[in-house]
């Protein structure tokens, strides 16, 4: 996991002006991001919803709050 978040910050560095960087700026990613990033896949692979923002928004019946919102952002997951 640690080789996977030196990676990945060193291409965000090394590759600044990628077109899906532009809208918000980089911040290194640290191990425990990068495991509830992989969480939420998980979870998306097993809870199906009809599109990506719909498991950081509000469940129909209780009102509460996805437990993914617990861990990453969706701006940050994406």
């Amino acid at each position: 996991m640690d080789k996977l978040v030196e990676w990945t910050n060193k291409y965000a560095e090394l590759h600044p002006s990628d077109g899906r960087l532009q809208a918000c700026p980089w911040h290194p990613i640290y191990k425990e991001e990068l495991w509830a990033y992989f969480g939420v896949l998980i979870h998306i692979g097993l809870i199906h919803k009809s599109s990506i923002e719909d498991y950081w928004g509000s469940l129909d019946t209780t009102g509460s709050e996805h437990i993914v919102k617990k861990y990453i952002s969706r701006v940050r997951f994406e």
